[in-house]
């Protein structure tokens, strides 16, 4: 998608949820039985390694007790979460962990993941709520300032969400992905248009994972956006030759390429011979070819998380920015302003395409 992908959505997958929730397991599993009056295997089931319909059924069981202490149910309930989330019922999963922390407000794990959910569903003022009250319970613990760093930069809260990012590298541990803050403290930056902040903190990133395609990726988009189109295809051959898997960075290779006069179709289709063009962005890849028409171009429904208007507006946004900037590179300045116009009327301004066709619409009323 053309999330800003290393952010947003796929930021819910750089760290993992959640310390201490083998110790909730063990509560569940041995205070459950006693307290609801259920038998030991529901309890296992309901917090254990069980298919997910199975600790559903486990889990309503337990709840069936009327006599269920509210801490023993705000577990129960948090666990069957998980099971509706496997199950994909995202609404479902996001009620059985409000009713935990409902229930018990000391159970921060189930902020943390509906927390999460929340941002999935592009509801991040609730998102930032939720990682405060994680904050609250663990001050010290750097993910929760980054998570809630993310919340609000897709809010626009810029410079908020650049003090949780710059908290988030204070408190970082040996463990933490101390590359990966400033890398997103750098998107942020970007965002912002503070280029030489974003410039820099791209470079604690890389200096720290020099593995790290996506800041590369983000560093090489920066140069391309301040005019620099020989940095930019270096970084931008550095991120996808990385990560040959994300096309992204082929795209804007391409686009500093033919900005910068180089030979950009003929390396491109060298590249793409080796790809599943199917495979989005993958399409676009093919109209910069020439080989498929933009408007017979179909944008995935993705996020699954959003609504199909989100959705195709998302679609819409990613597709019209990358055609305005062929069209650019062409020097068909008034139909790329249209297609910039188009990309930021989406309203996605979580899409670095947003971002990025703002920008460039700036620059051509000036």
């Amino acid at each position: 998608m053309g999330k800003r992908r290393e952010f947003g959505m796929r930021r819910a997958t750089r760290r993992a949820c959640c310390p201490g929730t083998l110790a909730v397991l063990l509560a569940i599993a041995l205070v459950a039985p006693a307290s609801a009056q259920a038998p030991a295997a529901s309890a296992a089931q309901c917090a254990g390694a069980a298919a997910p319909e199975q600790r559903d059924l486990a889990c309503a069981a337990i709840l069936r007790n009327p006599a269920l202490p509210p801490k023993d149910a705000a577990l129960t309930h948090y666990f069957r979460g998980f099971a509706m989330r496997d199950l994909n019922q995202g609404d479902a999963a996001l009620a059985e962990f409000s009713e935990a922390t409902k229930l018990d407000p000391e159970l921060w794990p189930a902020n943390w993941v509906r927390a999460e959910l929340l941002t999935e569903r592009r509801s991040y003022d609730k998102a930032a709520a939720a990682w405060s009250q994680v904050i609250q319970r663990y001050p010290d613990l750097a993910s929760p300032y980054a998570h809630r760093a993310d919340a609000l930069d897709e809010q626009g809260r810029r410079a908020e969400a650049q003090g949780d990012y710059t908290k988030a590298i204070e408190l970082a541990r040996s463990k933490d992905p101390l590359a990966e803050f400033y890398m997103e403290r750098a998107v942020s930056y970007e965002g912002d248009r503070q280029f030489d902040k974003a410039l820099a903190d791209y470079g604690e990133a890389i200096k720290r994972d020099d593995h790290l395609a996506r800041a590369y990726y983000g560093r090489g988009r920066v140069e391309f956006l301040r005019g620099d189109m020989g940095t930019a295809a270096a970084d931008l051959t550095k991120a996808f030759d990385g990560d040959p898997k994300d096309y992204y960075p082929l795209l804007w290779l391409y686009l500093a390429q033919a900005r910068g006069g180089k030979d950009a179709p003929a390396e491109l289709r060298r590249r793409a011979s080796q790809l599943d063009l199917a495979k989005w962005p993958g399409p676009i890849i093919q109209v910069f070819l020439g080989d498929t028409a933009a408007e017979k171009v179909q944008p995935p429904h993705e996020p699954a998380a959003w609504s199909e208007a989100e959705q195709k507006a998302g679609g819409n946004c990613e597709l019209s920015f990358y055609v305005g900037e062929l069209r650019l590179a062409k020097g068909e300045r008034a139909r790329a302003v249209a297609l910039f116009k188009t990309a930021v009327d989406s309203g996605i301004g979580e899409y670095i395409e947003y971002v990025s066709a703002s920008y460039e619409l700036d620059r051509a009323g000036r």
